[in-house]
C-alpha cells in the first residue's frame, strides 16, 4: 500500500474539503466567545461545511479546554471546567437528541475554563484536572459517565499551577496523569494498590511550570512528551525519577516553543506489530509539525502545513477516524478560524518525510479566540 499526501492550499474552502475527504463520524468542539459550545464536522462529514452550535446555553469561558473520550460501550463523552469552576460533562444518549450537560461535583475547585484531560481505562473513564489549591483532582466514572461521582483530590496541594496542562493515560498499574509542577519538574499521579501516589518523573527545571504534556498510554510504562526550557521536544518514560531518568531528545533545539501544547497518538490499530507513534505541535514558525516514529526510531520533526497557520505552541487536538486510516488534527488559527488537518496514517509504515497534510478551514458563525483550545473525537450527534 502506498502512502500519499497532497497539500491542499491553505485557502481551500470548506466545500473544496468536503469534495475530497472521506466521510467520517469524527467531530471537533470549541467554546466560542459567546461561551457556547460549537461543533466542527470533519471534512466530508454529513453535517455540512461549517461550525454549528452544539449547546444553546453558556457552558464555559471562551476558549475553555475540552477533553473528549469514548466510553467502553462506544458512547462519547465530553468534559470541561465550567464558569462555576467545577467539572461539566456532556454525553449524547439514545433517549435524548443532542447533548445532555450536567455538573460533576461542586464548583470553585478549579480555574474556569482550565485544562482537563480524560481517558478511558480498563476500569472506566477517569477525568483529571488541576485545582485552585495546586493539587490534582480525579473523577472516576466506571463504565458509564453519569452525574453521581464527585472529584477526589489525588495529590498533595501546592504542586501545580491552577492553569497547568495535564495529560491522562493508563498502564498496567491503573489510570494516571502527568503534568509539569511549579518547580518545573515533570510529575505523575497514579493509582497504586494502596491508593493514589504522586511521583517525580524528572529533575526540577526541565520545563516551564504548567507547560504542555502529552502521553501514549496502554503500555508499560506510559510514554510522556514535553517541550523543555531548552526548546527541545523530549520523550521520557512516565515513571519515577531517578531510575535513572533517561529522556530522549526527538527534536533539535529551537524547533518548539518551551512549554508548547502537544498531541500524541499511536500510529495504526492496536495491537499492532508496527509500534509507531506521532506527536503534533505548532512549531516556532506557526506550522503544524509532526515528530514521528515509524517503528525504527524517531525522525526529525517535519512540517505538515505551511508556516503561519497557528500560534507557536498553541493548543491543538488529535483523533483518528472510525476506520483508523486518517488522523485529524484540530486547532484555532491566527485568523480565528477553525482548522482541520487530515494526515493519512496508512500501514505498512509510510516512507520518510517530507510529509504534507491536507488543511481545511471552517468559518464559525461567531468569533472564537485565536489559539483557543479544541477537542476532536469520533462523535456522532
Amino acid at each position: 500500500m502506498t502512502f500519499l499526501l497532497a497539500l491542499t492550499p491553505a485557502t481551500a474552502t470548506p466545500a473544496e474539503g468536503a469534495a475530497t475527504a472521506a466521510t467520517t463520524p469524527l467531530a471537533g468542539f470549541v467554546v466560542a466567545n459567546d461561551g457556547r459550545l460549537y461543533r466542527a464536522p470533519a471534512p466530508g462529514g454529513s453535517s455540512g461545511g461549517g461550525l454549528t452550535q452544539a449547546s444553546s446555553t453558556v457552558v464555559g469561558p471562551p476558549g475553555a479546554a475540552i477533553s473528549t473520550v469514548r466510553q467502553s460501550n462506544g458512547a462519547p463523552a465530553l468534559f470541561l471546567i465550567g464558569a462555576q469552576g467545577g467539572l461539566v460533562a456532556a454525553t449524547n444518549r439514545a433517549t435524548a437528541p443532542g447533548l445532555t450537560f450536567f455538573n460533576v461535583g461542586p464548583g470553585g475547585l478549579a480555574m474556569p475554563g482550565g485544562k482537563v484531560s480524560a481517558v478511558t481505562a480498563p476500569d472506566g473513564v477517569h477525568v483529571f484536572f488541576p485545582g485552585l489549591n495546586g493539587g490534582i483532582y480525579d473523577v472516576s466514572f466506571g463504565s458509564q459517565v453519569k452525574p453521581q461521582p464527585v472529584p477526589y483530590l489525588v495529590s498533595l496541594p501546592g504542586l501545580a499551577p491552577s492553569s497547568a496542562s495535564i495529560a491522562a493515560g493508563w498502564d498496567s498499574t491503573g489510570p494516571g496523569a502527568l503534568f509539569v509542577g511549579l518547580d518545573g519538574a515533570l510529575y505523575s499521579v497514579g493509582r497504586s494498590p494502596t491508593g493514589w501516589t504522586t511521583s517525580t518523573v524528572s529533575p526540577p527545571g526541565v520545563a516551564p511550570p504548567g507547560g504542555g504534556v502529552a502521553v501514549l498510554s496502554g503500555q508499560d510504562p506510559m510514554l510522556a512528551f514535553f517541550a523543555g526550557n531548552d526548546a527541545v521536544l523530549w520523550k521520557t518514560a512516565g515513571r519515577p525519577y531517578p531510575e535513572p531518568w533517561q529522556p530522549q531528545a526527538i527534536s533539535a533545539a529551537g524547533a518548539i516553543t518551551p512549554g508548547a501544547q502537544l498531541a500524541a497518538t499511536h500510529l495504526g490499530p492496536r495491537p499492532d506489530p508496527w509500534q509507531g507513534a506521532a506527536v503534533f505541535f505548532a512549531a516556532t514558525n506557526g506550522a503544524i509539525t509532526v515528530a514521528a516514529d515509524l517503528g525504527s526510531g524517531w525522525l526529525a520533526p517535519a512540517a505538515t502545513t505551511p508556516p503561519g497557520v497557528a500560534r507557536p505552541g498553541a493548543a491543538l487536538s488529535i483523533a483518528s477516524d472510525s476506520g483508523d486510516q486518517n488522523l485529524y488534527v484540530a486547532w484555532c488559527g491566527n485568523d480565528s478560524l477553525w482548522w482541520w488537518l487530515r494526515w493519512r496514517k496508512l500501514v505498512p509504515p509510510p516512507p520518510p518525510p517530507p510529509w504534507y497534510g491536507e488543511p481545511y478551514m471552517l468559518r464559525p458563525p461567531v468569533s472564537i479566540q485565536p489559539g483557543a483550545n479544541t477537542s476532536a473525537a469520533v462523535w456522532e450527534i
